[in-house]
């Protein structure tokens, strides 16, 4: 959708209705749980709903992993936002977490993203990476990805099939009444 529309919002409350109601439904939570330790849940929550911001300099290294300069001058591989959000996920399975790839069509998906399109495919197998450690990827079952796209960066045409046809795809207009009713709320500030 155009910029402004919410996109952002919408999908950082969709992820946490997704989590909450398998809170809800969990045998370690539960409706009364929950309820009784509501603020906990709603940190709970808050910590499983991870964001990256695609934008033309966003890379492999950033998102799945790269080489680093450590101590001494050597280098090694370190983990990238998605790696770090599997490891957490595979501590805890029975509950959701989620990762927004906000503004995903900025950055140039194929190399971003690498084995990472095969892996959301296919979760029960899983894809080795490059590099001399023998490090695989595989996603867990609990973790979902929500992306946004800004329709006036680029057009769908620029985004891969290969990640298209990995996603709902739900469009997000301009609206003429909500617009009016911020435009009035502010006024009136």
């Amino acid at each position: 959708g155009p910029p402004g529309t919410g996109k952002t919002w919408t999908a950082r409350s969709i992820a946490q209705r997704l989590i909450r109601q398998e809170l809800l439904k969990s045998r370690s939570w539960g409706v009364a749980e929950y309820f009784k330790r509501r603020d906990e849940a709603n940190l709970l929550i808050e910590s499983r709903v991870g964001r990256v911001q695609f934008h033309p300099g966003y890379s492999y290294e950033d998102f799945i992993r790269g080489l680093q300069l450590v101590d001494g001058g050597r280098t090694e591989y370190r983990n990238g936002a998605l790696l770090n959000i599997i490891d957490e996920a595979n501590k805890e399975p029975d509950i959701p977490y989620v990762l927004i790839l906000d503004e995903l069509n900025r950055s140039d998906l194929s190399r971003t993203m690498g084995e990472a399109f095969s892996a959301m495919e296919d979760r029960d197998s899983s894809v080795m990476l490059a590099g001399q450690d023998d490090r695989e990827l595989r996603i867990p079952q609990n973790l979902y990805f929500i992306g946004t796209m800004n329709l006036i960066d680029q057009s769908l045409e620029h985004v891969d099939f290969a990640l298209r046809r990995r996603f709902l795809w739900f469009p997000m207009g301009f609206s003429k009444d909500d617009f009016l009713t911020v435009s009035r709320y502010r006024w009136n500030q």
